[in-house]
């Protein structure tokens, strides 16, 4: 699904450093797997950012991090040693969120007169083809995240034949100059080359289709920030994404209308699903679950019965993560925990 699985190789036993990286803090978690187990959580660490007058946003995001950084060196390490009884860590992969990086869908098509095989050396040719960043930016994930033959959504679409295929790709663009600063930062937590950086978007999307793999179609909404976005899964595959832009950010907080607004830009691609997780802070959830009732979904779905609501709580990642640290849970961190598990098991 994604060149991740040629930075993290499975591993028997892995200590793992995540980054959440979002608008307006930085997270961080040490993770402990231990072979088909479930995944423990041994360390977190929230960082508000603190912005300074005339400080640009990258500025204070970057400063930020370095103190996260040191305090999981000062605090998390000696937690690590004595809950594992080691401490160096085997990867670190970081999560980042908008404004610092931008995520596309693409859809890389191939038609042909006759029946052909379809092969993985197509995937990679339909990646290839993927329309390179501007100046100054880099892809830091581009994800093969589905395929259809034909015009139907095929799981395993090697070796079988097809006049035409479609491969789903997703992108994260990021800035080159923040991503090599982000590098430098977290390298300080391990001397390990295994270190990689992903959307937000992707990795929660790809988490969640583990944790709620039933679930075909549907529309995810992440409010764990201050930059509402909108996911939309359409038979197990992200097909579109609406991410509010920095300079809609409402000093009010997150608002009705930036839902909204969300939903009707995807609504204007495809009919929207009757089922939306929410996906928020745990102590902010009750308050993302009023804001989202503000949203008039008649003007979306066309019925005055209003879709289903799945708020994402620690209960559903029950069995998928363990938690030992007496910090409250942090989602994006759990479902980062998650994430990893996954690319061991694929």
């Amino acid at each position: 699904m994604s060149f991740l699985r040629r930075i993290f190789r499975r591993e028997r036993r892995d200590t793992v450093a995540l980054i959440d990286i979002g608008a307006r803090r930085v997270a961080g978690a040490y993770v402990h797997y231990e072979g088909s187990e479930t995944p423990v959580v041994v360390y977190t660490k929230v960082v508000a950012m603190s912005i300074q007058t005339g400080e640009e946003h990258s500025v204070t995001m970057l400063r930020t991090l370095d103190e996260l950084c040191a305090l999981m060196v000062s605090e998390g390490v000696p937690a690590l040693t004595r809950a594992i009884g080691r401490h160096a860590v085997d990867a670190v992969l970081v999560s980042i969120d908008a404004p610092w990086q931008e995520t596309a869908v693409h859809h890389e098509k191939v038609l042909k007169d006759k029946d052909f095989i379809f092969t993985k050396q197509m995937v990679a040719e339909a990646v290839a083809k993927v329309s390179p960043p501007s100046p100054g930016k880099i892809y830091s994930d581009a994800s093969v995240i589905g395929t259809k033959l034909n015009g139907y959504e095929v799981w395993h679409s090697f070796g079988k034949r097809a006049h035409r295929a479609t491969t789903i790709i997703l992108t994260s663009l990021i800035d080159e100059q923040v991503s090599n600063a982000v590098r430098a930062a977290v390298q300080k937590l391990s001397h390990t080359k295994r270190v990689a950086i992903i959307a937000g978007a992707s990795l929660r999307y790809q988490a969640l289709r583990v944790a709620f793999a039933h679930e075909h179609d549907a529309l995810i909404l992440d409010a764990t920030g201050p930059l509402p976005e909108v996911a939309l899964v359409r038979k197990g595959f992200l097909v579109a994404l609406a991410e509010t832009p920095e300079s809609l950010e409402s000093v009010d907080g997150v608002t009705s209308e930036d839902f909204m607004r969300c939903f009707a830009e995807v609504a204007t691609r495809y009919p929207l699903p009757r089922t939306i997780f929410l996906l928020a802070r745990f102590d902010q959830m009750d308050e993302m679950k009023r804001t989202l009732d503000g949203v008039k979904f008649n003007a979306l779905w066309l019925s005055d019965n209003p879709p289903r609501v799945i708020p994402l709580l620690t209960s559903h990642m029950t069995g998928l993560v363990k938690q030992m640290t007496t910090n409250p849970p942090d989602l994006p961190l759990l479902l980062m925990a998650l994430y990893y598990r996954y690319l061991e098991k694929t």
